[in-house]
């Protein structure tokens, strides 16, 4: 017969703590258990990003070189994009963080592309179970190609994320999965959950949801990332904003950086590199006192975010803007 429960708890296990949450990065609010799921339009760059915090997981580096991770071996399962660009973009996100791919062991990171295994429901749990065993880290791209649901807007569209619970449970391997945005009109006036497509039912089965948008349709805009909800009362992340900027072709490869911006408040939001360095070439001021003015603010100490490799990275910014 089927067991009860994936774990069954007696009193004597209320006795004692279950120990620190075995967090993969606490700063995304990455854990094993529910689905952390990451929603936006296309192209605002919840992939892309995934695929930077995929890398810097498998080779023990920072998460956009800032959020601490614990490192291990990961899993993307590519139902969206291909092998072409899910190559090409590993490829440039590896030329940027300086990874060495012959020194990364052949089973640290696996890349399946179009995956013949999908989601529908509690009698998948098994196959899924058998293919995240070894991993601590999976990213599933995306819950749409996934997930096998008749109806999105239905409540049971929620089953496909309770049974990926389930095999996190058993497998102890974290899951972060995109998700996209409804397209209606006048969505931008709308809650960020409320934007997330499909029934609340879906938005009710995650562990915690990150909304990402674009700041402007400038492609060189950074993407904004905002903590939308959390399972756990009183766990909110505060929101940033990725920008990612390519180098100099190297090798036949351009390569590509990913790097933190503090959201500061509705002047940051729109800011970008390029417009803060063009300030600071036409001005004779202070680093702080230029970024003071675009925050429209006296206190300038939430400004000194750029230091020398920002304003060294905000100058290749600006001369590829300038080429283009």
């Amino acid at each position: 017969s089927a067991p009860l429960a994936n774990k069954v708890l007696y009193p004597e296990d209320f006795a004692k703590s279950m120990g620190p949450v075995p967090w993969v990065c606490q700063r995304l609010r990455l854990t094993p258990g529910p689905v952390t799921m990451f929603a936006g339009e296309p192209g605002s760059g919840k992939t892309y990003g995934l695929q930077g915090a995929m890398l810097a997981f498998v080779s023990g580096k920072s998460i956009f070189g800032e959020f601490a991770t614990s490192g291990g071996r990961g899993i993307h399962f590519d139902y969206e994009q291909g092998e072409r660009l899910t190559h090409s973009r590993y490829r440039e996100l590896g030329a940027g963080m300086g990874i060495d791919w012959a020194s990364l062991p052949r089973d640290r990171m696996v890349t399946a592309v179009m995956p013949n295994i999908y989601m529908t429901g509690l009698e998948d749990v098994d196959v899924w179970c058998r293919a995240l065993d070894g991993f601590s880290f999976a990213v599933i791209d995306s819950y749409r190609r996934c997930c096998r649901v008749e109806n999105e807007n239905d409540p049971k569209a929620a089953i496909p994320l309770e049974a990926f619970w389930r095999v996190s449970e058993k497998t102890g391997c974290c899951i972060a999965m995109t998700h996209h945005f409804n397209k209606a009109q006048n969505q931008e006036r709308r809650k960020l959950s409320d934007r997330v497509a499909g029934s609340g039912a879906i938005v009710a089965m995650t562990q915690d949801i990150w909304g990402v948008e674009r700041a402007s349709e400038k492609p060189s805009a950074p993407s904004v990332w905002s903590h939308v909800r959390s399972r756990f009362p009183g766990a909110r992340e505060e929101g940033f904003q990725l920008a990612g900027t390519w180098g100099a072709e190297l090798s036949g490869v351009s390569p590509m950086s990913l790097t933190v911006v503090p959201l500061g408040d509705s002047a940051m939001n729109i800011m970008s590199y390029s417009s803060v360095y063009r300030s600071l070439r036409e001005a004779g001021e202070s680093r702080e006192r230029i970024i003071g003015a675009y925050l429209g603010r006296k206190d300038i100490s939430r400004a000194r975010w750029l230091g020398p490799d920002r304003l060294a990275l905000a100058q290749d910014i600006t001369a590829e803007e300038d080429r283009l």
